[in-house]
């Protein structure tokens, strides 16, 4: 969880660190939204199309309510999150959660009954209604999970993070494009397997999102707080691999452009030292210094000891880290697109995976919440090695 404290710092630097995920992630949702109509249009056919079509106004009524209680509680958060109130932070995060998940079932409940109705009243033709009626009873039934993709998102969007919810939203985007590719085109399921899939993956997406902030939450207070506190320095470590990993879609896209393929291999390798040499030089300092550096946050002793350790086990990854962010840029900049929608999926199994397992493990604990972020850099990291030792990228020249 990558929280950002908004009470402190250049506000325009702040609002476009914060935005620019959100916008991606709007963006990802709306394509998603328009591969479902576009499956449904051309593999049920145009009254399937036109059937959901005309269950839009209804749909997003019953699905603005939900979603503004989870932004409600969002707001809540964030104020207890800016006074430093960590117990009030805890307390509206948990009511807030219930209040949602009691919210969602009275107005499944309330679509279930009044639909049809509404439907009728809304003049919708006789010949679109057992197909709209057909999502509608879907897509209502599972408003639960909609509310839960929902307020997991708005809870880490208040603490800051807005990284974490994309990259979620990003796996729940491709995954109900497959899903509906599978029910539709495949199990020929018509309207009601897009309303599954739309369900479906977006419970599978607050599922592995609620896993991963429960098991910090499950550690108590002091926990929560070090975890802020060793990612907020991660997040000022990850400029410099970022501003390493900027240079190298430049430094490939020229090279590409001038068909001297060769050159990024060295530069690939020149950037991969200087990573290690600036991996180096930060774990040396965060094993000797690890806890003033954390002091500067909190003067909690437990949390200061928590962080400080924390740190420490997250900076013998900091090279895993350091290669994913070089290579994700090259392979970006060469045009190998299919790479960030792969490495979105592989990121997220590995942080659940680990999370879990590690976690449950009685001599690591609570260590196990750090040692998933390493380890996730390192699977990820190996991920990208491996695509770009296939060689993909070189046939990815996009002019």
């Amino acid at each position: 969880m990558n929280t950002v404290d908004m009470t402190k710092g250049s506000p325009i630097k702040l609002l476009l660190q914060f935005s620019i995920p959100i916008l991606i992630g709007n963006l990802f949702q709306q394509t998603y939204t328009l591969a479902d109509r576009i499956i449904v249009g051309r593999f049920v056919g145009d009254n399937a199309f036109s059937a959901i079509g005309a269950t839009n106004a209804l749909s997003m009524t019953f699905m603005s309510m939900c979603m503004g209680v989870a932004i409600g509680t969002g707001v809540v958060v964030s104020q207890y999150f800016g006074a430093k109130d960590e117990k009030g932070t805890a307390a509206s995060i948990a009511n807030g959660s219930y209040t949602c998940l009691i919210i969602s079932i009275i107005m499944t409940l309330i679509a279930l009954v009044t639909t049809k109705p509404i439907l009728v009243l809304l003049n919708t033709p006789k010949s679109l209604m057992h197909d709209a009626l057909i999502y509608m009873y879907i897509f209502m039934g599972g408003l639960i999970a909609v509310s839960a993709y929902f307020t997991p998102f708005s809870i880490l969007r208040a603490l800051g993070d807005s990284k974490t919810p994309l990259i979620f939203l990003v796996f729940c985007s491709l995954l109900n494009i497959v899903l509906d590719i599978l029910f539709v085109v495949v199990f020929k399921t018509g309207v009601a397997g897009a309303a599954f899939a739309t369900v479906l993956s977006e419970a599978i997406a607050a599922i592995l999102c609620i896993i991963l902030q429960r098991i910090v939450n499950g550690f108590g207070e002091a926990v929560i707080g070090a975890f802020t506190a060793t990612t907020q320095i991660e997040l000022l470590v990850q400029q410099i691999f970022s501003a390493l990993g900027a240079a190298m879609v430049t430094y490939t896209g020229q090279n590409i452009g001038a068909g001297k393929q060769d050159r990024i291999s060295q530069g690939v390798a020149a950037a991969m030292k200087i990573s290690a040499v600036a991996s180096a030089v930060l774990l040396v300092v965060f094993w000797l210094f690890g806890r003033p550096i954390m002091s500067i946050f909190v003067t909690n002793t437990d949390i200061i000891s928590i962080a400080a350790n924390g740190i420490r086990i997250t900076s013998v990854f900091l090279m895993g880290l350091g290669s994913v962010q070089i290579l994700r840029y090259m392979l970006n900049g060469a045009g190998d697109s299919m790479y960030a929608l792969m490495n979105g999926g592989v990121e997220v199994i590995a942080r659940v995976v680990f999370a879990i397992s590690l976690t449950a493990i009685p001599f690591i604990g609570m260590l196990g919440i750090w040692i998933t972020t390493g380890l996730t850099w390192t699977v990820t990291a190996i991920f990208a090695l491996i695509r770009y030792k296939h060689g993909a990228w070189r046939n990815k020249k996009l002019v």
